[in-house]
């Protein structure tokens, strides 16, 4: 029996216009809001034959019970996941645990030994870990030829002579790198900022001068923020990509477009390999104070003020303006993914005491290590693996049934671990659609 859709996202674009985005069948169309409204309110029997004959072939309208469409999702997902597992993989260098910096919403702060100058990856981790990838990419389909250099602090001026072995290491086999880094001792590996070899960083500035002074505190108590927007201008001269991560809450969002103008006044913001990433920042601590907690947007509040700031360089959204938008100009089916990140696929975070992590948001916790490679061979933890692999939508109720689950892959499996914190996917489509059609528009 025909029904309409249990997984129909709509999306209001204007007085006479919706936009339709199925869950799992890959259509996404423009239609006129008595025809959306008409599905809102289930009543197909107000829908012309050649309406019906077009929702049905999208999908819109199917001959699927609501929980043969639910167990169709939960199919589709471990089928995409299994691709993903047979493709693709990523790697991540977490060269120490050092950092110069005392920033006060680091999860990191356990792991920093004051005065330590041991805990980087010495060049015989890093030819083991290399070691490592080769044996791990014997596995995949489309080995990644990228590497990410994380932290602590990577790029320490007093770990020089590691990140040299590591860069150049890499680059003999073919790889490039990434690294996240708070750019303050950036200027000491200028010899490696390059389209092939650091050839992007992402670096995070939390308000103009004083308020990131205040955020983004040096462990000598020195000012951070003209040295770090100094080494910014240094890496784009190079040709490197800069991603500068605004880690945006209530007290500082405001100025989000002051650093802009200031970007502005010093010419990044005219460089193509320049942006800013606005991103929220969360707290994952249920047992924070009442009074701390209010100083955290909500996902719907966070929005809001960037809709009402109509900030050029958007803001931090899973990648999902973008997957919209190319779908929607290149009039393909949108695509969509059984989990959330690569972690849950494929990720190995290699640290500098010969351990593997599956993500960079439990690296030094050691109750979430996988693997080590500190051997000659790698010495996998296959109970830990497990536990990781199965934090994906099947283990969450919410998910199964969500219109969203293939567009969120059910949230970061780092949060979700004490219990589900849902990502509020829906009002993030709803932005990224409005905004690519908008945007869409323009173009033509």
């Amino acid at each position: 029996m025909e029904r309409i859709s249990s997984y129909i996202i709509s999306v209001r674009l204007s007085a006479e216009k919706t936009m339709l985005i199925h869950g799992y069948s890959g259509a996404m169309d423009v239609v006129n809001n008595v025809l959306a409204e008409a599905l809102a309110q289930g009543e197909l029997s107000t829908v012309d034959d050649d309406d019906k004959a077009y929702l049905i072939k999208r999908g819109y309208v199917t001959n699927k019970t609501d929980e043969e469409e639910k167990a169709y999702i939960l199919r589709f997902a471990a089928a995409l996941m299994k691709k993903d597992r047979l493709l693709y993989d990523s790697y991540t260098f977490a060269v120490t645990y050092n950092c110069n910096f005392r920033c006060p919403y680091c999860f990191e702060k356990n792991c920093i030994t004051p005065g330590s100058k041991t805990n980087a990856m010495t060049p015989r981790l890093v030819d083991k870990a290399f070691a490592a990838i080769k044996q791990l990419q014997k596995d995949k389909q489309q080995p990644s030829k990228g590497i990410t250099l994380y932290g602590g602090e990577p790029l320490l001026k007093g770990n020089y002579g590691n990140v040299r072995y590591i860069v150049e290491k890499g680059a003999e086999n073919g790889f490039k790198f990434t690294a996240v880094t708070n750019g303050y001792d950036l200027e000491y590996f200028e010899e490696f900022l390059s389209p092939d070899k650091i050839c992007s960083i992402q670096v995070t500035i939390d308000g103009t001068e004083n308020i990131h002074n205040q955020k983004r505190v040096h462990h000598l108590g020195l000012p951070t923020f003209g040295k770090i927007v100094e080494n910014i201008g240094l890496a784009l001269k190079k040709g490197v990509r800069v991603n500068v991560r605004f880690n945006t809450d209530k007290t500082n969002f405001d100025q989000l477009t002051e650093l802009e103008t200031y970007f502005d006044t010093l010419g990044y913001t005219a460089d193509k390999n320049f942006r800013i990433d606005s991103a929220k920042l969360d707290n994952y601590d249920d047992n924070l104070p009442t009074e701390a907690k209010k100083y955290f947007f909500s996902q719907k509040e966070f929005i809001k003020k960037h809709e009402e700031l109509n900030f050029k360089y958007g803001w931090h959204d899973l990648q999902t303006y973008s997957t919209l938008y190319s779908a929607i100009k290149s009039r393909k089916p949108l695509p969509y993914k059984g989990n959330f990140c690569s972690s849950q696929t494929g990720g190995y975070v290699f640290d500098a005491f010969g351990k593997i992590y599956p993500c960079w948001e439990i690296v030094g916790d050691k109750n979430f290590i996988v693997g080590d490679y500190s051997g000659n061979e790698i010495v996998w933890d296959n109970t830990k693996i497990d536990y990781w692999l199965l934090q994906t939508i099947f283990n969450y109720k919410e998910c199964q049934s969500c219109k969203c689950a293939l567009l969120c892959g059910g949230g970061c499996p780092a949060h979700n671990l004490d219990h589900h914190r849902c990502l509020n996917m829906m009002e993030i489509i709803k932005n990224a659609a409005q905004r690519a059609y908008k945007n869409l528009k323009v173009e033509k």
